[in-house]
């Protein structure tokens, strides 16, 4: 006996018939065309969902120690003029700052400038308000009475740095402005009368505004902020913030002293977000096109055998 000689080939698992073995049919051709229309748009599903980026959020405890947050803000009043307004800001460890000492500190900025009632600008050079202690001068008096007569609104924005504890930004009607609205009765009764001022405001948050009101009143932002590191798809890192807030309105009914106000009270959450920016690899969208390709393939093999037999049974009936 001959023995047989072992040969790479036999490791094969695609063997071939010869051609002379091979039947090509019409049902043939058009179950291959139908399974390479599947395979092709598969193919460009599984590339389009590769190319798509993802951003995948982790929460964890902050343990950074940034000490300051830096606010900007930028709000119209369309119906108060510059002159009536001012600006502070407060926490619970007891910094308190205004205007004048923000800009002695450096650490903010507040610019005003005189608007109409659409929130244009009036005038390019902005107001300047004058130091504390000298709101007492008669001149000035008269600048807060005549700026309440041209019914002038103002823009406030800036910036300033706070603490990273629970604190507040207050918009407020100066009190000689609440005075030299009263009428003179009102004045000789002693009895200011605080919802005659109009607080409409416009953006002390991104798409806020309460504009055209009957009544006026206190509004309180209460804004929980949020650190987020936010990662782009390259590995590039930045840091931000985001926040979500609740809005308190108390209305006017009249005969109230206290002058309107807007709050934005802020506290920091101790929660940090991570937001990255993720992709499908390259490894990933070759082993899934495989499996589709492949899995189309198979069952379109399979399909074309039963269609094959099925024909074959039919003939040989019909003979």
């Amino acid at each position: 006996m001959v023995s047989k000689r072992w040969k790479l080939s036999h490791l094969t698992a695609f063997s071939h018939a010869q051609e002379h073995l091979r039947v090509q049919t019409i049902h043939g051709a058009i179950v291959t065309i139908i399974g390479v229309c599947v395979a092709l748009v598969l193919f460009i599903s599984e590339v389009q969902q590769c190319m798509v980026v993802k951003r995948v959020q982790d929460m964890r405890v902050d343990t950074s120690r940034r000490e300051e947050l830096h606010v900007s803000f930028n709000v119209t009043f369309p119906a108060l003029p510059c002159e009536a307004l001012l600006m502070d800001a407060g926490d619970v460890s007891g910094k308190w700052q205004t205007e004048s000492r923000m800009k002695v500190a450096k650490n903010g900025e507040v610019h005003k400038h005189s608007v109409d009632i659409s929130g244009r600008w009036l005038r390019l050079a902005e107001y300047t308000a004058p130091s504390e202690g000298e709101w007492d001068n008669p001149f000035e008096m008269n600048e807060i009475g005549a700026a309440l007569k041209r019914h002038e609104g103002c823009n406030i924005h800036g910036w300033l740095e706070v603490q990273r504890v629970a604190g507040n930004v207050h918009f407020a009607v100066r009190p000689e402005a609440l005075f030299l609205s009263m009428n003179a009765e009102a004045i000789m009764q002693l009895h200011p009368d605080a919802s005659k001022l109009n607080i409409s405001h416009a953006n002390p948050l991104e798409g806020v505004a309460q504009i055209d009101r009957t009544a006026t009143g206190i509004d309180k932002y209460f804004v929980k902020v949020v650190p987020t590191d936010f990662y782009t798809l390259w590995g590039r890192k930045t840091h931000t913030y985001q926040y979500s807030v609740t809005e308190y309105y108390h209305q006017f009914r009249g005969g109230e002293e206290q002058p309107p106000a807007v709050y934005l009270l802020y506290d920091a959450s101790p929660i940090m977000v991570d937001i990255r920016e993720m992709r499908p690899g390259l490894l990933r969208l070759l082993v899934r096109v495989c499996a589709v390709v492949g899995g189309a393939f198979a069952l379109t093999g399979l399909f074309d055998k039963m269609v094959h037999r099925a024909v074959v049974a039919v003939k040989r009936h019909a003979v």
